[in-house]
């Protein structure tokens, strides 16, 4: 089987190439659906795979999160995947989650990654991709999903198919706890007088950290992964983080978001 968490439907549109080419089925472990009941109705598993983006050059803490709640309920399979989704490169993120995943799995993680669109503006000299970028990317992923999933039909390791980059170690070790303790605790999200209420924001946030206020504007607590879900699914653009954000593009994966 296939899990997935999606922000902005990157990981979600991989996750359904790879579920179309290994005939799993996939299910978004962030929408509920994924109680205790239906992990121990599908303990043990022959082969799991999960898709998620990239934070930081680091697993987003919903994972972590998930592989703990798998851990708790005793999931157990014979083969695990991480297929990661990155902008440019993962750093050293699966060996991150090394430690969770290994009671879980007969066999060592094997991670692949795919690179898709940025999504990630909260910091200057961030932004989206342009057009052509994101093109020359979506066309580009189908064939490299295609080289994973026979790979993970093959219970092979292929390390070309890692994207780790450049200083990956210093990436995930150095700067990363330094992006978690200077950037991700702060919550500068707010919305403009463009936001006119609809809701939708929380209606997609992962974490449930939107709720609304009187006059229908959200307000975010301190459980905020900083998916950017919300940020790039606004339709008014309402919402922006600080000042940063204001002259920054907006990514929705064309082939995903309208069924979000």
């Amino acid at each position: 089987m296939i899990f997935y968490f999606s922000a902005t439907g990157n990981s979600q549109w991989v996750a359904s190439l790879l579920s179309e080419r290994l005939q799993l089925p996939m299910y978004d472990f962030t929408d509920g659906q994924v109680t205790a009941e239906f992990i121990q109705e599908r303990t043990p598993a022959e082969c799991t795979v999960f898709v998620v983006p990239v934070h930081g050059w680091e697993v987003p803490r919903l994972m972590a999160n998930f592989l703990r709640f798998l851990q708790e309920k005793r999931f157990h399979t014979n083969y695990i995947y991480v297929v990661f989704t990155c902008g440019d490169d993962c750093g050293l993120a699966h060996k991150k989650i090394e430690k969770l995943i290994s009671p879980l799995s007969d066999h060592p993680l094997i991670a692949y990654s795919v690179q898709m669109p940025n999504t990630y503006i909260l910091l200057p000299g961030f932004d989206v991709d342009d057009e052509k970028i994101q093109e020359k990317k979506l066309n580009a992923a189908p064939k490299r999903v295609n080289q994973i999933a026979a790979a993970i039909q093959q219970h092979r390791y292929v390390p070309e198919l890692y994207e780790a980059g450049r200083f990956a170690w210093v990436k995930s070790n150095i700067l990363n706890p330094l992006f978690v303790k200077f950037i991700k605790k702060e919550m500068k999200f707010h919305v403009t007088d463009a936001c006119n209420g609809c809701g939708k924001c929380r209606q997609i946030c992962p974490t449930t950290t939107i709720q609304l206020d009187a006059h229908r504007h959200p307000v975010w607590n301190n459980t905020c992964e900083q998916c950017l879900a919300c940020i790039h699914s606004c339709p008014q653009q309402a919402i922006q983080w600080g000042n940063a954000t204001q002259r920054k593009g907006r990514y929705l994966n064309p082939f995903t978001h309208q069924k979000r």
